[in-house]
């Protein structure tokens, strides 16, 4: 006979004992397996019969009403557990218990942890947030933080116009948010930016400033050090940088011969040079090496942040040429920006944006066909050299270029 049939045989010899909560009932029964008693606790989900066996009647009862209750409330589920998978739950709910969190709560934030986390244990993940994040931070005014930044520039030997820009872009921002900069919002930076109505390339640059102005205070001890701060996810705008325009020999021809002592050193660094107008604005006349044949970019000086030498090329040297006494900032305190267009309207020439810098790119890679070596004179990466300045201008036209000469510019006016 099998153990199916021995059961079946032994519950129809046997005492039942009904147990009824509600509408649902559970049945023990007192049968008999290999000479000892047991009891037998029955009931049906979905029409499936479940069956637990036990040795005394009390715990039967006990277990029997529990059953009774949970299939009246609906949940069979529970019943359908195995008797380990009882005693995790069980231990889970006493655990629970004190925080007075139901079980799947505690689950579904245990899991959205572990997402985040990957590989990383919990418990020294929230150690190291207990730690950092919740430490004591010194309440700093936005307004106090962006005067300490501007003194530290300062004291770095920043540019004149960088510092101006700090000024102007950071006042505007100290005095839309006068509040600890611990409590500014990455949301209520970007709609406070998006409101001043200002150009992609003008956001951009907000958002560059607001970033370093953020490490700052960081660095200060002034937000989490370890966290990521409310600039650093700020969207970066687009910007349409529009199509490469560089100068013709002609054009520059005619800059050069109008040019004063002033504005002839911008030209040729620019165009004979590279130099970027921010790098321009910062270089004293000690870092062009005529005897060496190389300008020295230095670090605080360059928009990378790293030192460079860029080669004299003859039209420099013949435009400007080595001159004993000169010495101090090559861009003296003038508004260099208004004297070029002045300049441009006085030459008969359109002026373009950033066309100095693009001119010697475009001439010089025609000329020597290395982008990598122009990368270097640049402080450029070759694929910004390779994207913008490939076939912009022919080897012909270079040559022209590269055979500018002038030995003198004539005076400043008043």
């Amino acid at each position: 006979m099998s153990r199916e049939n021995i059961a079946q045989e032994a519950i129809r010899e046997s005492r039942v004992i009904r147990v009824k909560k509600g509408s649902t009932l559970v049945k023990i029964y007192r049968v008999k397996n290999r000479g000892n008693i047991i009891f037998m606790l029955t009931w049906f989900v979905a029409g499936k019969r479940h069956r637990r066996n036990f040795a005394d009647e009390q715990e039967a009862r006990r277990e029997a009403a529990l059953t009774a209750a949970k299939l009246s409330i609906g949940e069979a589920q529970v019943l359908t557990l195995t008797s380990s998978d009882r005693a995790s739950y069980l231990e889970a709910a006493r655990l629970l218990a004190p925080l007075k969190v139901p079980l799947h709560d505690a689950i579904r934030d245990y899991v959205a942890a572990r997402n985040q986390l990957k590989d990383e244990a919990l418990l020294p993940a929230v150690r190291f947030y207990l730690n950092h994040a919740h430490r004591k931070l010194p309440q700093k005014p936005v307004a106090e933080v962006v005067m300490e930044f501007l003194k530290n520039r300062e004291a770095d030997g920043a540019s004149k116009r960088y510092l101006q820009d700090i000024r102007s872009r950071l006042g505007r921002f100290a005095k839309a948010f006068v509040m600890d900069i611990a409590s500014v919002e990455t949301v209520a930076i970007d709609e406070w930016l998006r409101s001043l109505k200002v150009s992609g390339r003008s956001r951009k640059n907000f958002r560059i400033l607001l970033v370093a102005l953020f490490n700052f205070a960081k660095n200060c001890g002034f937000l989490p050090r370890e966290s990521i701060t409310a600039a650093d996810t700020l969207p970066i705008p687009k910007v349409d940088e529009g199509e490469v325009e560089i100068f013709t020999v002609e054009e520059m021809a005619r800059l050069l011969d109008n040019a004063d002592e002033f504005t002839c050193p911008i030209l040729c660094f620019g165009a004979f040079a590279g130099l970027r107008t921010a790098e321009i604005q910062r270089l004293n006349w000690e870092c062009v090496r005529w005897d060496q044949n190389f300008i020295e970019i230095r670090a605080k000086a360059s928009k990378t942040g790293q030192r460079r030498l860029v080669p004299i090329l003859p039209p420099l040297r013949s435009f400007l040429g080595p001159v004993e006494d000169r010495s101090g900032p090559v861009v003296l305190n003038i508004k260099s920006h208004a004297r070029l267009h002045a300049l441009a309207i006085q030459s008969k020439v359109k002026w373009k944006h950033n066309a100095l810098r693009h001119s010697f790119a475009s001439y010089r890679l025609a000329a020597i066909k290395n982008v990598a070596q122009l990368a270097l004179e640049m402080g450029n990466s070759p694929t910004i050299i390779f994207r913008h300045y490939r076939e912009l201008t022919t080897p012909k036209e270079a040559r022209r270029w590269w055979n500018l000469r002038k030995q003198i510019c004539k005076p400043a006016g008043d």
